[in-house]
């Protein structure tokens, strides 16, 4: 599994920190904290680009638009609308909207389009971007439930919603809101949620010691992988999930200043510290992640709490060297590409053929090896699965983990007989003695 190193680290806020968000391109990071104070961040520098106005009250929730627009939710029902102005190159405050009389907090915000969806209390507010500001499309409530935590949009027509104590979820369609296209109850409390980009899965923290992975359906969700995330049951936090990598991999915080990471199709996990080692009895709230993938690589964005300050730390994906066996069968392939060459220039001013066909089998060994080296990992990663499952640990046969040099010469001898490479240096070899 790749591992991630630290990128750059502040101590800027002096509250707890609430979120942490990337842009649309990723090269800035959104933070807020619980006294109101909301900083943009350069990625690639770690130096803040620019401090909002403060909020009247602390700072929950954000969502990016794009790089150019960005929404933030209160504690006390308040939406700040962001615009950046090209001409001062800052954000400023171009809407502030109470979305509802109660000044019930905004657990989340989500976009889409020029569509903006957030939730309070039991209720969804659905809002359309114009030039004139945030006109409102329709609010829909989940009755019988007591506080929405999560909203997401699954494509521009359908949303889904999560409630927190009653642990339900629901579909609903933007056209149609008051008729949901389904609507169910889980097995269990839903702290936070992520939807995968694609819609498929979703992952929800449990409040109790867990992740769980769904996939979506068109009549609700089908559990398909559970993970172990120990927790203090006491603490009790909503912890923020998201997926990361092309949606291969979930995230999520924990009460011990640790970044759990899994791989959505094994459940294999990993651990970064954002803090020390932590006592019995204290508490590490790390409550805040997010992660986004860009051209210049994978990155993690975290957020912890220890009571006395507040930490926000930026994290890349080390790139992942090629294990023994792999760099030994690269040697081998390098090692065979040299030997062909000197076969082009002896052979190259007899016939072009040859060295055509040589470049093919060159081209199809390598494709090989590929090959085989794919189907090696992927059995080497199930059978690390299988021995988990069985409460054993095998170490794998040296001949299980590289392509062999009796197997390598056998596939060589393969290529040139099916290229009739063979044929062409027996030709070759017949006209020099002619001469």
């Amino acid at each position: 599994m790749q591992r991630y190193a630290e990128l750059w680290t502040t101590t800027k806020h002096a509250s707890p920190v609430s979120f942490v968000a990337f842009s649309g391109s990723g090269e800035l990071l959104a933070t807020g904290d619980d006294a109101g104070h909301v900083y943009i961040w350069s990625i690639s520098s770690g130096k803040l680009f620019q401090s909002l106005a403060k909020c009247s009250a602390e700072a929950v929730s954000c969502c990016w638009s794009d790089d150019k627009e960005i929404f933030v939710g209160t504690a006390i029902g308040e939406l700040h609308f962001f615009e950046h102005d090209q001409t001062q190159n800052r954000f400023e405050r171009s809407v502030k909207l109470l979305v509802n009389n109660g000044r019930l907090h905004i657990p989340a915000i989500v976009v889409q389009g020029n569509r903006v969806a957030c939730c309070s209390g039991n209720t969804i507010h659905c809002y359309r971007m114009d030039d004139s500001g945030l006109q409102r499309i329709f609010s829909w409530s989940m009755h019988g439930v007591r506080e929405l935590r999560t909203v997401h949009f699954v494509d521009r027509q359908t949303i889904m919603a999560t409630a927190i104590h009653e642990g339900e979820c629901a579909l609903i369609d933007v056209r149609e809101p008051a008729y949901p296209l389904w609507r169910r109850t889980l097995r269990h409390r839903i702290g936070e949620s992520a939807l995968s980009t694609n819609g498929q899965y979703f992952a929800v923290t449990t409040l109790a010691s867990s992740v769980r992975v769904y996939e979506v359906g068109a009549t609700g969700l089908k559990l398909v992988r559970e993970v172990q995330a120990p927790n203090r049951v006491a603490s009790n936090f909503p912890l923020q999930i998201c997926f990361a990598e092309s949606q291969s991999m979930i995230i999520s915080g924990s009460d011990r200043g640790e970044i759990r990471l899994w791989e959505v199709t094994t459940g294999n996990a990993v651990v970064l510290r954002h803090s020390g080692p932590t006592a019995e009895n204290e508490l590490q709230l790390l409550q805040a992640v997010a992660a986004h993938t860009t051209a210049a690589g994978d990155f993690i964005a975290s957020a912890c709490n220890d009571g006395a300050r507040s930490t926000v730390k930026v994290w890349k994906r080390q790139a992942q060297g090629l294990t023994s066996a792999e760099v030994g069968g690269v040697t081998f392939i390098c090692i065979l590409f040299l030997a062909l060459v000197g076969g082009f220039i002896r052979s190259g001013e007899h016939s072009g053929v040859a060295i055509g066909t040589q470049v093919s089998v060159v081209s199809d060994l390598w494709a090989h090896y590929m090959g085989r080296r794919d189907t090696l990992r992927s059995e080497r990663e199930a059978a690390a699965v299988h021995d988990k499952r069985q409460g054993s640990v095998n170490s794998a046969s040296p001949s299980d983990t590289r392509i062999t040099a009796s197997a390598a010469a056998s596939t060589l001898q393969d290529l040139y007989a099916k290229n009739g490479l063979g044929k062409v240096n027996e030709k070759q070899r017949e006209a020099e003695e002619c001469r």
